[in-house]
């Protein structure tokens, strides 16, 4: 085992959004495999901290290398100096996982705010995509894993954004997968519900209940699941049962039913 571990330090997988939530479980759980983990979130204090972390606990072999590289990652252009710091380390993994949640309507949403979430959720991982996923097939090896969401099945009122941009990245990510087939190289979307990250606004009782019937995952079971897909080679991962059957039955709400819904629930997830 130990052979392998040294062999993989040299290996690095880069995880987006990796300071906190499943981006932080990600590198934690890669770097105690003896994967080196490229850790990229934004520079606010919290990346210092989550990379000592996952370096102290989770750093098995000499050579094993934990890079913390602070970086707007909503911003066009963001992705090419990304590719630029990283250089020459050889990424065999890669993981864009950065995410925006805001609920509102179109309306209230200030034109910055739409262009970050559009540059995170596409332009960003498309760039990565298109770079790594070129160097892995020179190699002849590589996992690629894009997260997308439950919600690109829901274009509900107060999520236009989220949904659609998540939407996109499905779209992407099978294209991708199809182009890369018999390379070495394998790419996996995994299509999250409610994950048990703070993201959401709810009491701890709440919380509780709802990782209970199994309606909210913990970030650590749910990144456990995706890396497993992922190393197997899966094009799809959506763990929890519910969320298969909330496919269809979000699918046949009226346009009247979700307004409704918006107007009534939307506010308290804001």
């Amino acid at each position: 085992m130990e052979g392998d571990e040294n062999a993989l330090s040299g290996k690095y997988a880069l995880v987006t959004g990796a300071s906190s939530g499943m981006g932080l479980e990600y590198s934690r759980q890669l770097a105690c495999k003896g994967y080196s983990i490229i850790m990229v979130a934004l520079d606010d204090g919290d990346l210092k901290e989550a990379s000592e972390e996952v370096d102290s606990g989770c750093r098995v072999t000499p050579g094993q290398k934990i890079v913390p590289i602070g970086m707007d990652l909503g911003k066009y252009g963001s992705a090419d100096e990304l590719i630029a710091r990283v250089g020459d380390l050889p990424v065999e993994i890669l993981i864009n996982n950065a995410g925006i949640f805001k609920f509102a309507d179109m309306d209230e949403w200030p034109e910055p705010k739409v262009n970050m979430i559009m540059a995170v959720h596409m332009v960003t991982p498309v760039i990565l995509c298109h770079h790594y996923s070129r160097l892995m097939k020179e190699r002849g090896s590589g996992y690629i894993l894009n997260v997308s969401s439950l919600a690109a099945w829901m274009p509900y009122p107060g999520m236009a954004m989220y949904s659609a941009t998540k939407r996109f990245i499905k779209s992407f990510s099978r294209s991708l997968r199809i182009e890369l087939l018999h390379t070495g190289v394998t790419v996996t979307t995994a299509f999250f519900g409610a994950v048990d990250t703070g993201l959401y606004r709810l009491s701890d009782r709440l919380r509780k209940a709802a990782r209970r019937v199994s309606v909210m995952i913990s970030a650590r079971e749910a990144a456990s699941k995706a890396l497993d897909a992922m190393f197997k080679g899966r094009s799809t991962v959506m763990p929890g049962f519910l969320n298969h059957l909330a496919i269809p039955i979000v699918s046949t709400l009226s346009e009247r039913n979700l307004n409704h819904l918006d107007r009534k629930y939307g506010k308290k997830f804001v």
